[in-house]
């Protein structure tokens, strides 16, 4: 039973991130690539704004009235439609004319994966403990296909020379219709939640529990470099004149792929509160690393940035989301993946392309002379201040 529902969500878990690995990181560049480089940060603003309802929305549907598993295959079969829109409409050419058709095909495809998301996370949990199985163990290495999967999309997109084009959104479409044929195969999660009403804000009841109020201030933050990174890395790398920027990229998702072994550990030995700070340590270091690489013109130091990305994303988003677990009961799962995914990818975003619209705009692209070093060593910095802010806190995250 338990190489059945581990085999189920190996393959739920390796097309769910091979969808994001698509085009996730391609975007920027396809952009960059048109001229279009100072409509970066606005795309993924608006993505951000469409994520402050959709995953809690689609968390209490799950809690409340629809299987997980069902809903999940309903949404991606929706979202498989969407990803060939947008690259039917990007096939015509992009201009910044038709930038607000983009903009909003582009806001429903985000509202439509991201849920899906915390959706995945909650049936794993559900579907793990109600076979008794220890999740900080099991969890780790069955999430860590989903990294493969990122990166076989990633080198996919390459390789197949669509990382510049429309094509990448097919790419995208193809494995979004292979997981909703695969949501049939996954196990049942009957909602359990008896209550019709309660709508969309009880699930900021949450919030009354104060650790997990402080840890959703680092979700946020997290949030804001996780974006960053997706959105600057492919132009910046391009602007390096690297001939395949998501092959160098793809060594940061390999990254990932190695550091999800290491959760399990760091979590047993460290506590949730060490395992955090190794994580924000990293990603002060993999923007560093980008600022030194530019400054030198060298390649090593990006090598060493990407390398120490997995480090920072794993050891915070997986320890985070069965953090927040073991602190909700089963009534509320599905809702508290939700919220974590809304300040991930809703506030999160929104900030980071904020603030990466102020940086990037002002010091490359609206620039005579382009400047990469200061926006990487400016994010850097504030990492170092997160890390100051969770050992001043150290008290309120239990380990």
């Amino acid at each position: 039973m338990l190489k059945n529902i581990k085999f189920q969500l190996i393959v739920m878990f390796f097309m769910q991130f091979a969808v994001l690995g698509s085009f996730i990181i391609s975007l920027g560049g396809l952009l960059a690539s048109n001229g279009l480089g100072q409509y970066i940060g606005l795309f993924y603003a608006v993505s951000g704004f469409v994520n402050l309802l959709f995953p809690t929305l689609f968390g209490i549907l799950a809690d409340r009235f629809i299987p997980a598993q069902k809903l999940y295959g309903m949404v991606h079969l929706l979202l498989t439609a969407f990803l060939v829109l947008f690259a039917l409409f990007l096939k015509g050419g992009i201009e910044a004319s038709n930038i607000p058709i983009a903009i909003t095909i582009f806001s429903i495809i985000s509202c439509l994966y991201y849920p899906t998301i915390p959706l995945g996370y909650s049936l794993s949990f559900t579907s793990l403990r109600e076979h008794n199985i220890e999740i900080k163990t099991v969890l780790p290495p069955i999430r860590m296909f989903g990294t493969i999967g990122f990166v076989v999309a990633m080198l996919l997109t390459d390789l197949l020379g669509v990382q510049f084009s429309y094509g990448q959104f097919l790419v995208g479409a193809f494995f979004s219709f292979l997981l909703f044929i695969w949501s049939f195969f996954l196990p049942n999660c009957t909602p359990r939640q008896t209550a019709v009403f309660g709508g969309f804000f009880s699930g900021f009841k949450l919030f009354r529990n104060h650790r997990i109020a402080i840890f959703f201030f680092f979700v946020l933050c997290v949030g804001i470099v996780l974006k960053l990174s997706e959105a600057y890395l492919n132009p910046y790398f391009a602007a390096m004149k690297i001939d395949h920027p998501n092959m160098l990229i793809s060594i940061s998702r390999i990254s990932e792929t190695l550091c999800i072994l290491l959760v399990p550990f760091s979590l047993k030995f460290l506590g949730v509160r060490r395992t955090i700070m190794i994580a924000v340590f990293s990603w002060a270091l993999h923007f560093g690393s980008l600022a030194y690489g530019c400054q030198i013109n060298a390649i090593w130091p990006l090598i060493i940035g990407m390398a120490v990305y997995g480090i920072g994303f794993d050891f915070f988003n997986i320890a985070g989301t069965i953090y927040v677990d073991s602190l909700v009961s089963s009534e509320v799962r599905s809702t508290a993946q939700g919220l974590v995914s809304m300040f991930t990818n809703g506030f999160g975003v929104i900030l980071g392309a904020f603030i990466g619209q102020l940086l990037f705009n002002d010091y490359v692209f609206s620039s005579s002379v382009p400047d990469w070093i200061t926006p990487w060593m400016l994010i850097s910095s504030g990492c170092v201040v997160l890390l100051l802010v969770i050992v001043l806190l150290r008290r309120h995250i239990q380990d």
